[in-house]
């Protein structure tokens, strides 16, 4: 497989990127793409460079092992990343990416090859910033979607809860104009006997 010409922008090694690409879209996703690599340069000996590749939905870190007869792939999803640090350093740069439960760090990566990787970083994260908000208030109040659909389950089948028959019953009223149409008026005049109770 041969490397696209836009992975070889900033001075990446094709060597390594189309080893790379053979062994990386194996795991990818149906539609998933790989929008960009970066390879390390190691200042003494680069025989055996690690790199990082970004998709659409992942950051992937590809470390070469057993002198590179092996490939170690280490992905987390975009939606999972918390913070992804770049440390500018004379001639290189490291990324820390952070997830809830683990920390990746590469180091010796190209400045420019390190600085489309933060490009593309902060593109996703506006993208998954709405997404990780929702998920912060669902930790903040304790329950999350998938709970309180699996609570709302076992309400229905606990023995001296609620009858099904019931709950379909008030379903069924709630469907009927003369009770969805109630407002606030009308629950003031009402009161309670606007919900019968049975």
């Amino acid at each position: 497989m041969v490397p696209r010409a836009d992975y070889l922008t900033e001075g990446q090694d094709p060597e390594t990127v189309e080893k790379l690409m053979g062994n990386v879209t194996t795991l990818l996703a149906a539609g998933e793409e790989i929008e960009y690599v970066a390879v390390q340069q190691k200042p003494l000996f680069n025989a055996f460079p690690d790199c990082v590749a970004v998709t659409q939905l992942r950051v992937i870190f590809c470390r070469l092992r057993n002198f590179g007869l092996n490939m170690e792939f280490k992905a987390y999803l975009w939606q999972d990343v918390l913070t992804m640090q770049f440390v500018e350093n004379i001639a290189s740069t490291s990324i820390t990416v952070r997830t809830a439960k683990v920390t990746e760090i590469m180091g010796y990566l190209p400045l420019a090859q390190a600085r489309r990787l933060h490009d593309f970083a902060r593109i996703k994260e506006a993208e998954y910033a709405d997404h990780r908000s929702a998920k912060n208030r669902e930790k903040a109040v304790g329950v999350t979607s998938r709970d309180a659909n699996i609570s709302y389950r076992l309400s229905l089948a606990e023995p001296g809860g609620r009858n099904p028959d019931k709950l379909l019953k008030i379903d069924q009223q709630w469907k009927e104009p003369s009770v969805r149409s109630l407002h606030q008026g009308g629950f003031d005049q009402l009161g309670n006997a606007a919900f019968p109770l049975y």
